[in-house]
């Protein structure tokens, strides 16, 4: 986790923290998965009867990772549990850099402790988030309903191009709060950096301005970026 401890002024004229890159997820909740910890039941998903397909024995989180070892098209970081939906059904949102239209037809495979089908395979939702200036691949969120019949939560999520495709890149899936947490505190999430971005000048003007309005944290997801950029990065620790 890179994190400053800089001060800079915030709306009210008061020192706060400058933040960058939080890579390591809070505490969760008992029971919930916790960074790449296994999972030691292995079920074998009775539906995809032509494929010996078993739930996912251990996961990553905050991590990009691919959906097929031969896939880069798309690839996701981190996912959520999110039980602020209107419609009253929870999903999973997955956060991901993609090629232009190459998130489109992804499946989620959603994985569960209980639930006797073990895996459900429901149509990802893909939005594009309008930052991408040009840049080869887009920041995507991807969102994943869930149809569990008795409302249990996965504790996992991969995607692929089939319902029964064998998972390559499974997050573990982290519980939001239910409702928005209202601390007065502003957070600003930075379009991933990718393809050995090298934009410093431009980054931190964006830093510096958002700065000025009251951010408190800046989350930064990168790739890969340059040297120099990784320099810039590192100095903000």
């Amino acid at each position: 986790m890179l994190i400053s401890k800089r001060p800079v002024l915030s709306r009210s004229g008061k020192k706060s923290m400058f933040h960058l890159d939080v890579r390591n997820p809070p505490s969760l909740p008992d029971g919930h998965v916790s960074l790449n910890v296994p999972h030691n039941e292995l079920r074998k998903v009775p539906w995809c009867d032509k494929i010996d397909l078993s739930s996912p024995i251990s996961a990553q989180e905050l991590r990009f990772l691919s959906i097929h070892p031969n896939d880069k098209d798309v690839l996701t970081y981190s996912a959520y549990y999110d039980r602020r939906e209107k419609s009253g059904r929870p999903v999973v949102r997955a956060v991901g850099i993609a090629l232009a239209g190459r998130a489109n037809g992804l499946l989620c495979q959603l994985w569960y402790r209980r639930y006797a089908d073990v895996m459900a395979a429901v149509p990802a939702s893909v939005e594009v988030v309008p930052e991408g200036n040009g840049r080869r691949y887009d920041s995507v969120l991807l969102s994943c309903e869930n149809r569990a019949p008795d409302g249990e939560a996965p504790y996992a999520v991969s995607f692929a191009r089939s319902a029964c495709a064998q998972p390559n890149g499974i997050h573990s899936v982290r519980p939001l709060p239910a409702e928005p947490v209202g601390n007065g505190r502003i957070a600003v999430c930075i379009t991933p950096l990718n393809l050995h971005y090298d934009k410093v000048d431009e980054l931190v003007q964006t830093f510096e301005l958002n700065r000025l309005f009251g951010a408190d944290w800046f989350f930064v997801y990168n790739h890969t970026t340059s040297e120099r950029m990784t320099k810039m990065l590192a100095n903000e620790q």
